[in-house]
């Protein structure tokens, strides 16, 4: 039995795979049949080969991914720019607003650019996307990069992209002509695939579909043998498996009776699905993806562990823990990437969790309310967080009367007078 492999092993393969696949992209000719060994390396312990591509057809992987990549996608995404009393403003005049708002190219629009990258992460564990540049060095497109066509290589503290197009040649980049957003990572320079770490569960979820589904094709009942009292020839056999695949093979066929004669009998030689556990491991290997991703589960529509009481929480907890980190390393990596450092502290790049975090609507207002009589929020910042047209003279914010600094009241009653 060989060594363990450790999560550098499994990074160091996926970085061969890359090179591997950009180099069979570019060579046709010399690349191996075998694809499977190019992008998912051996076979999983259930016997299932997974790449970041077969991964998606567990339904749980896929709605994970969907979920996450969908989510990042729709958020607001805003340059602002930093005000002198410490407030902020939409930057609308800023370049970089409308590639980032509206279409960071001529193909692809905010949403799709940034659904398709956070799923790059969510299934390889990378993102990357080329600068483009005017002659001013005004960031004027961004274009997206299969992870699979991107080799890393870090000398020191310089870090390189190599690129292999689709045409053949190869194209280094460095950081400043390459956006590369990256998961967790052993090293700062490549994030680790989700899909490689979890090659395994995801291997069972898709063992146990693929059982389903044949346990189906092939009869709702489990295989067996028919067993006759004399020898049969080829011709007969052949005539028996097909007249008996014909009657009892297939859903619609579930439970129809079957006739034998000549003495035949048949025997069943599998276990049942419910020996097996095969519903029971159906379910488990949800929870067990889900948790790869931080995922709720009532976000991928299984409501086995939601209520009434916690489901508003548990969309909450969707936000702090499990996007919120995603769109943290977003806007680290734009902020860094796409703006000068002189440029960085007269603007900023930023998601806005608001829409999600927003509760029902009697506890919205009763939270505007409170900050509306305390004195936080004016007419207009409600208005605005509503997505409702400011008024005239909504500015103004309320003070409470009855409130006043500690130790400013002044008594009317002389210093001698007793107080009871």
């Amino acid at each position: 039995m060989g060594k363990p492999r450790t999560a550098n092993d499994l990074l160091a393969a996926d970085q061969a795979r890359s090179q591997r696949s950009a180099e069979a992209r570019a060579h046709p000719s010399s690349a191996s049949a075998n694809w499977a060994s190019i992008f998912g390396g051996s076979p999983t312990s259930s016997g299932v080969q997974v790449t970041p591509e077969s991964s998606l057809q567990a339904s749980s992987v896929y709605g994970c991914v969907s979920v996450i990549a969908g989510t990042v996608a729709t958020l607001p995404l805003h340059v602002y720019r930093r005000l002198p009393g410490g407030g902020r403003e939409r930057a609308v005049d800023h370049p970089l607003y409308s590639v980032l708002h509206d279409a960071p190219n001529d193909l692809l629009t905010s949403c799709e650019f940034r659904e398709m990258m956070q799923a790059h992460l969510c299934l390889r564990g990378n993102a990357y996307a080329r600068i483009v540049r005017d002659q001013s060095g005004t960031v004027a497109a961004l274009r997206p990069v299969h992870p699979d066509r991107v080799s890393v290589f870090r000398k020191a503290d310089a870090i390189t992209y190599s690129v292999q197009d689709e045409s053949g040649p190869q194209e280094i980049f460095t950081p400043e002509t390459m956006l590369h957003v990256r998961g967790l990572g052993p090293d700062g320079v490549l994030g680790y695939s989700p899909i490689t770490l979890a090659r395994n569960a995801i291997g069972l979820s898709i063992a146990t579909e693929n059982h389903g589904a044949k346990f189906f094709s092939n009869g709702a009942k489990p295989s067996g043998v028919l067993e006759t009292p004399g020898n049969l020839s080829e011709a007969q056999l052949k005539s028996l498996r097909e007249h008996w695949e014909k009657m009892h093979s297939g859903p619609e066929n579930a439970g129809k009776m079957a006739i034998l004669n000549g003495g035949m009998k048949y025997a069943g030689v599998s276990m049942s699905n419910d020996d097996a556990q095969f519903l029971e491991t159906r379910k488990f290997q949800i929870p067990e993806i889900a948790r790869i991703f931080r995922v709720p589960l009532h976000k991928i529509q299984d409501m086995s562990g939601a209520t009434f009481s916690n489901i508003e929480h548990q969309a909450i907890e969707f936000v702090t823990d499990c996007i919120r980190p995603w769109a943290v390393k977003w806007e680290q990596r734009l902020n860094t990437a796409l703006l000068t450092r002189a440029e960085r502290r007269e603007y900023f790049i930023e998601f806005s969790l608001d829409a999600l975090m927003r509760g029902d609507t009697t506890s919205r207002y009763t939270a505007y309310r409170v900050g509306r009589e305390g004195g936080w929020l004016s007419s207009n910042d409600i208005r605005d967080l509503e997505n409702l047209n400011r008024i005239e003279g909504g500015d103004s914010y309320m003070q409470p009367l009855n409130f006043t600094r500690l130790g400013d009241f002044q008594s009317d009653k002389p210093d001698n007078t007793p107080t009871v």
